[in-house]
This record gives C-alpha cells, sequence and structure tokens, in this order.
C-alpha cells in the first residue's frame, strides 16, 4: 500500500512539473494502480473465505480476518480473477501506447517516463543493440 500511494504521488509530480499528459492520463495510472492495490486484496479475501490460509512469499502467513463463507468466496474468486486480467489488460494498453508514443507519434513521452540516468539530449533518438 506505501509502494502505491507512493508511486501515484511520484507520477503526480511528474505529469505536474514535465507538463506531460492531462486529467485523462493521470486517471488512467490511477486505474492501474487501483488494481494493484485490489487484486491482492481479492485474492486474500477470498482464500480467508474459502478457509484457507495465505502465505506472504514463504515469509509470514497472513491474519485470517474474515471467517469462512462459501457463498462470499464464489463472489470474491471471480472478482479477484477479473481483476488480475482487467490489471493485465490495462498494463499492456499502457506499454503500447508508451512505445506508440516512442516510434509512431515520436514524442519524448516515453523518455521522459525513463530514469534520469538515462536522459540525455539525444536520448529520444538513441539506438539500443
Amino acid at each position: 500500500f506505501t509502494i502505491t500511494m507512493q508511486g501515484g504521488t511520484t507520477l503526480g509530480k511528474a505529469f505536474e512539473t514535465q507538463g506531460v499528459g492531462c486529467e485523462k492520463d493521470m486517471d488512467r495510472c490511477r486505474m492501474i494502480y487501483l488494481g494493484m492495490l485490489a487484486v491482492p486484496l481479492l485474492g486474500w479475501s477470498a482464500s480467508m473465505t474459502y478457509g484457507g490460509r495465505t502465505h506472504f512469499f514463504g515469509l509470514f502467513e497472513l491474519p485470517v480476518l474474515l471467517p469462512k463463507n462459501i457463498e462470499w468466496a464464489n463472489i470474491l474468486q471471480p472478482a479477484h480473477i477479473w481483476a488480475a486480467w482487467t490489471l493485465l489488460a490495462l498494463v499492456g494498453l499502457h506499454v503500447v501506447a508508451a512505445l506508440w508514443h516512442h516510434f509512431i507519434k515520436k514524442d519524448a513521452t516515453l523518455v521522459q517516463m525513463l530514469p534520469r540516468v538515462t536522459r540525455g539530449a539525444d536520448a529520444l533518438h538513441a539506438r539500443v543493440d
């Protein structure tokens, strides 16, 4: 959750200071960050309502906060799956849009998203071998 909030704040500052995009772009980015938060929470909720336990990358077990309820589990599991596929589609579209800006529109949108170390005067047209 902290990463999501920090990433959203960083993106907001980047759009403001660089003059890139508009409110629509921020809404799209917010949807991706919302999905990054919602997908694991839906999966964890589905696991709890099925009566299962959830391990966090094998490091520790997440607490069970919801009671076992198969009716809710049968709602949460498909919601988790659909949210995951939707997130994947949004990320894919985001990548395609960035590449479209770089190769078709030939503007600096993709270059402005790269870490500052890789930016240079001719970074937009630099070839990667």
